[in-house]
């Protein structure tokens, strides 16, 4: 289930098990393991879930810039909100 690192990784050496491991140690090795997976796999879940609601909240937000003469701007940005109350 865990992560076996390639021969040609510079890690390799690091992350290969002992030698001389016991079962024991076999077993609380790949469980710790287990564990961590499981942890990385939650924060990668939680990235994912906080980067969608960031663009969500991206795409929400909108700015209008109304240039020109005074009459008017007042009136199209109310049918503007109007808009985006019925949408929502």
């Amino acid at each position: 289930m865990g992560f076996t690192p390639h021969p040609s990784d510079p890690f390799y050496d690091l992350m290969k098990p002992p030698d001389d491991e016991t079962r024991a140690q076999k077993t609380a090795r790949l469980k710790r393991e287990a564990e961590e997976q499981r942890r990385s796999n939650a924060i990668d879940k939680q990235i994912k879930e906080d980067s969608a609601r960031i663009q969500r909240e991206k795409v929400a937000l909108m700015k209008v810039l109304l240039l020109g003469p005074e009459s008017g701007k007042a009136h199209h940005v109310a049918i503007v909100m109007r808009l985006m109350d019925s949408s929502s």
